[in-house]
């Protein structure tokens, strides 16, 4: 039996440009999915932290502090409302340092004062109920519902979400077509070797077991390309964003476990494409007569 770089040609460089091409669809893979598995993580956090939570804003005046304070005892009062607390104004200072930095700017700014409300989300009461009793303590202020806004962010992360897993899924049918043509091509170029050997008495598997092999060899060398290309990308990204420093972007991260599954991707790929390349050969095989 000849080898297989004897039945598959390199007259235009096809083992030397394939890998490229396969690491390219790896990398905007890996990407992909990047994205989604840590948009996942920090809907997981966003919802962790603002489920079950109110912001009441007090407008700033002489008499906001005093009002904040007797708004979180209105609501103190109310059932379901586990913990009503206005906030100092340290604590707002801190809030807005992401933004404003951590000098003086936030003491000298006319900011409202807040009320931080933690509820029962088994048995939170109705949002205008705890707008009334506000209201009746604190007139002129005015209840932030986390609620909605986060649901909000929610629709934006899922749409997220599935573009990554359909551009995984492009990705992955991409590659098929690329292995599917390329041992097309491959067995059209040694048509005759090939149907020699297999008038000669070779197996069908044998010969789909060579190009099985060289397919699987191509897309691993492509696949750790890609790799190291989106190891260096997301080191770079993420360090970016966390030297903004803001709340919502901190909560975009890759567990070590989903590391791992990133870093792995290029086996399924790889059993992938010499699963395509083994069906191909078979197939045409079966036509031979």
């Amino acid at each position: 039996m000849q080898r297989l770089k004897q039945l598959i040609p390199d007259d235009e460089g096809a083992d030397r440009y394939l890998p490229w091409v396969l690491a390219i669809m790896m990398f905007t893979a890996q990407l992909a999915m990047a994205a989604g598995l840590a948009l996942n993580a920090a809907a997981n956090t966003w919802t962790g932290q603002l489920a079950g939570t109110l912001t009441v804003e007090v407008p700033p005046g002489d008499d906001a502090e005093a009002l904040a304070v007797a708004a979180a005892a209105a609501l103190r009062a109310e059932p379901g409302v586990l913990d009503a607390r206005a906030l100092g104004r340290d604590e707002i200072a801190a809030l807005l340092a992401p933004w404003l930095g951590d000098d003086d700017t936030a003491s000298v700014l006319p900011l409202p004062w807040l009320v931080d409300v933690r509820l029962d989300q088994a048995r939170a009461p109705p949002l205008p109920r705890l707008a009334r009793a506000v209201e009746r303590a604190a007139p002129g202020a005015r209840i932030e519902d986390h609620a909605s806004g986060l649901a909000r962010l929610l629709r934006v992360v899922d749409a997220a979400r599935w573009l990554s897993v359909v551009t995984v899924s492009l990705a992955a049918a991409a590659l098929c077509l690329i292995v599917v043509f390329s041992t097309r091509a491959a067995l059209a170029a040694h048509g005759d070797v090939i149907q020699l050997l297999h008038l000669m008495g070779a197996y069908d598997r044998t010969i789909a077991g060579r190009f099985q092999s060289h397919a699987l060899w191509l897309t691993l060398r492509g696949g750790m390309i890609g790799v190291a290309v989106t190891a260096a990308t997301l080191a770079i990204l993420f360090f970016l964003l966390w030297d903004l420093d803001l709340p919502l972007l901190s909560a975009l991260q890759l567990p070590p476990r989903q590391v791992a599954l990133l870093a792995l991707l290029p086996l399924p790929a790889a059993a992938l494409a010499a699963l395509t390349a083994r069906l191909t050969v078979m197939r045409a095989l079966a036509r031979l007569p």
